[in-house]
């Protein structure tokens, strides 16, 4: 096969989320030694809450990134025009005119890809209008990509399954540092971390709460907060520090946003990675992905994909959404039973290696890109 032109249409960090870090991982992947990239950056380097808003400033980058998108269709011919698509109403609108563009101006297979889970109650909670216009702009689309089996029903509608594929999340992680953490004898658990945004839906005030009850009976151990308050949800950052019981205070640590070495520094300190999360769009969470690389069990929810990505009692413990005893129960399993807790160290970081590194997830993508020249039905009937 000759070597593919891809158009990947995507923002850049800043803010940190998933999809600017995937993009990002793609861009300087060797996907890159494969294909020609031709990267039109989408960045609205302003934070998360602006993404998808309706603002003349989103506006004014959409004109301009449509712009740009025909001339790149013009000036190099695509095979693949690569694009993360938005689970909003204003999102998914801006997202699907490139998919118009691609068709009118480039004989360019157009690739989706869902970086949550939201898509399909997005779709369903639509009126007629709006649901119409989705099924013409997704009868555009050739391949989807999902990040687990879960999220294959969500596009079974439009395509047949075998131009849906999973692609899981990647990280990069230099995982020597774990190796050594978990070669050391007789490892006590202490240190339990939280990181991710601070917003009612990833879980962060279940967290405290878990976190006073598992004090009232380890009081030693060191719960740590890392990430960013979400200024959607005014109430949640009093509710959380309501929530700390004076008598625990000095046991439960704000660091704010922590990325770099920092970042890599605490997951290498931590034994229990945490997060309880129900967030509606959630997909496969990263942050599980990096906490697995440094060799740290994962206690998390029965939501999105965390099932297919954390074993349940081999590489971390799940429980469902909301019940804070479960949660405070299930990392208080771990503390007490050394051997359980060390078992589960060395399977999370196993199955890291095994399945989540950058390094397979690009393969898998760059599979999505080839895969789609392969001769097909392109679409189930309506």
């Amino acid at each position: 096969m000759d070597r593919l032109t891809v158009i990947v249409v995507g923002p850049l960090p800043p803010p940190i989320h998933g999809v600017t870090v995937a993009i990002r991982r793609l861009l300087e992947s060797h996907v890159a030694d494969r294909c020609r990239l031709v990267h039109l950056d989408t960045s609205d380097h302003r934070d998360v809450s602006t993404i998808g808003a309706a603002d003349l400033l989103n506006y004014w980058r959409g004109i301009r990134s449509y712009l740009t998108l025909m001339g790149y269709c013009l000036k190099y011919r695509p095979d693949v025009v690569y694009v993360p698509i938005s689970q909003s109403l204003i999102g998914y609108l801006r997202d699907s005119v490139y998919f118009i563009i691609a068709r009118l101006l480039s004989r360019a297979n157009v690739i989706i890809h869902l970086h949550g889970g939201h898509f399909g109650r997005f779709y369903e909670a639509r009126n007629g209008c709006t649901k119409r216009y989705v099924d013409f702009t997704m009868g555009l689309v050739d391949r989807a990509v999902v990040l687990g089996r879960t999220f294959i029903p969500i596009f079974s509608r439009w395509l047949p399954d075998n131009r849906i594929d999973v692609v899981p999340n990647g990280a990069d992680r230099l995982t020597s540092g774990a190796e050594e953490k978990l070669a050391k004898q007789g490892r006590q658990v202490r240190s339990i971390t939280f990181l991710s945004s601070l917003m009612r839906t990833k879980g962060i005030l279940d967290f405290v709460i878990a976190a006073t009850l598992c004090l009232d009976e380890e009081p030693d151990l060191d719960f740590t907060i890392a990430g960013e308050w979400w200024n959607e949800d005014r109430t949640i950052r009093e509710e959380t520090l309501a929530s700390i019981d004076a008598r625990h205070a000095d046991r439960i640590s704000f660091l704010g946003l922590v990325t770099g070495q920092k970042k890599d520094d605490l997951f290498l300190r931590t034994d229990i990675f945490v997060l309880p999360t129900y967030y509606p769009f959630e997909g496969q969470p990263t942050v599980i992905i990096e906490a697995m690389a440094a060799g740290c069990p994962v206690v998390s929810t029965r939501h999105a994909a965390i099932p297919e990505t954390v074993i349940d009692g081999v590489t971390g413990l799940l429980i469902q959404p909301r019940d804070t005893e479960a949660l405070a129960a299930a990392i208080l399993s771990l503390v007490h039973d050394a051997a359980k807790f060390q078992q589960m160290s060395v399977a999370a970081l196993e199955r890291y290696r095994a399945l989540y590194t950058s390094e397979r997830s690009n393969d898998l993508l760059l599979r999505s890109f080839e895969s789609t020249f392969i001769s097909e039905p392109r679409h189930t009937s309506a």
